[in-house]
């Protein structure tokens, strides 16, 4: 018997959960139009075209600016930082929303995958098809093969789909475990083989894959969301909603978030190009680098009322990413049993007092900001403090952003880690301005 998220219950189900991919949907051309366009310059004063064709160039370019920023933190919406470039947003049904995004590692594209197990794909990615609807809807990953031409969905508790030339090798379910929520799905080195990773960080072995230790015992009462395999197959890392980063086999631990350096759970971690470090998203939409980990940009809205980023994908030259977000959460709770970490509110840590303003006010960050430097982001007097905030070298190092001094990040790099400081630290970093604007 197979049950269904949706309590169905269904004889004899697929034992590989294998799903024809459906036809796509053919392109159209645009000839029609350009034969239009080509009569029209024909026909018009050339001048007067090109003026119009000048207006109406800047008034999209204004649209598209104005709507990319609203649209930051809008559901299944998709952010490219670095060398990702802007490919789509998928049209996902208003019951259904966005779990996971993966990019094949020689790919300049990326696939999108839904609740229900809809698979969107965009750039140069190929699609391989996805669940039907009304069949399932508790997927929660989806991972590339080796070779690109594949991908594995994983639902909850554990149920494997295979696409393309991804393999079934197995399911909790047919082994008769029950009542645990998977997380995260990682592919061996060669394909034949995967490791699912439960929210305990208890893992279960198929394949050529093997258990290279949990955190057992380590978590008290954090959740495990994600994971991430090292290139050789021979370890992996895995991310708690705090921020904590464990290490097994031939995995390298290079940092975690440090104890209120995180305004939000964490909700994915994920290897830069040979694992000489990782990035970790938060559910804000923030960026936290270690290792050789570089800072591209970060989708973090100041109120934090968008939807929440619950995944990260990395460009193939391993100079950009893309961050996709889920659907609108309706309130914080923190539930020990639910797999979707990105709807919580995470306690103040013991030992860091809670500021008495808000850290999310944009007024006292641009009251503080101009006391400090007068706004100057680019400020460098040879004071020893530098950007906006006046971070010392030291203080700003330990940010780990990727920028030598603050005068050289970009303002909303430096915006981010003045909140993540003050996160850690308190307004005492600011003794005299955060004072003089209000803060405390």
């Amino acid at each position: 018997m197979y049950v269904t998220s949706r309590g169905v219950t269904q004889d004899n189900p697929r034992r590989n959960h294998y799903f024809d991919p459906w036809p796509q949907p053919e392109g159209h051309t645009s000839h029609r139009r350009m034969s239009r366009f080509s009569m029209m310059l024909t026909r018009a004063n050339t001048a007067a075209v090109f003026i119009l064709a000048v207006g109406v160039v800047i008034s999209s370019g204004l649209a598209f600016a104005v709507r990319t920023r609203a649209d930051a933190h809008a559901p299944a919406s998709v952010n490219n930082f670095g060398k990702a470039a802007t490919l789509g947003n998928p049209p996902v049904a208003p019951n259904d929303e966005v779990v996971a995004i993966a990019s094949p590692k020689k790919a300049a594209g990326y696939w999108v995958v839904s609740k229900q197990g809809q698979v969107y794909p965009f750039g140069n990615v190929a699609s391989f098809g996805g669940i039907p609807a009304d069949v399932v809807n508790n997927i929660t990953d989806i991972a590339s093969t080796p070779s690109g031409k594949g991908y594995w969905l994983m639902a909850t508790n554990g149920n494997v789909y295979t696409y393309g030339d991804a393999l079934f090798l197995g399911t909790p379910e047919l082994e008769g475990i029950a009542g645990r929520i998977f997380v995260t799905l990682l592919p061996s080195k060669s394909g034949k083989g995967y490791t699912l990773v439960d929210n305990t960080g208890a893992v279960e072995t198929y394949g050529d894959a093997s258990s290279y230790g949990t955190p057992s015992g380590q978590l008290n009462g954090d959740v495990i969301v994600d994971a991430q395999a090292t290139p050789s197959g021979k370890g992996y890392v895995m991310l708690s909603t705090k921020g904590a980063v464990y290490a097994f086999g031939d995995a390298t631990f290079y940092g975690a978030a440090a104890a209120g350096q995180l305004i939000d759970d964490a909700t994915a971690i994920a290897y830069t190009d040979g694992a000489r470090g990782y990035w970790i998203l938060a559910a804000d939409g923030g960026i936290f680098t270690f290792g050789d980990a570089r800072f591209h940009g970060t989708a973090v809205e100041p109120k934090n009322a968008g939807a929440p980023s619950v995944d990260l994908a990395v460009h193939s030259s391993g100079d950009g990413y893309w961050i996709v977000n889920g659907k609108t959460r309706q309130k914080p709770v923190r539930n020990v049993n639910t797999v979707q970490a990105t709807a919580k509110t995470p306690a103040v840590p013991a030992g860091v007092v809670a500021p008495v303003a808000s850290n999310d006010n944009a007024e006292i960050w641009a009251r503080l900001r101009d006391c400090e430097s007068h706004g100057n982001y680019s400020t460098n007097t040879g004071n020893g403090y530098y950007g906006a905030y006046q971070f010392s070298a030291g203080t700003w190092r330990s940010m780990n952003t990727g920028y030598e001094r603050a005068d050289l990040a970009p303002p909303e790099v430096q915006d981010d880690a003045a909140r993540r400081l003050q996160a850690r630290s308190g307004w005492g970093q600011w003794p005299v301005c955060s004072r003089n604007a209000g803060a405390r």
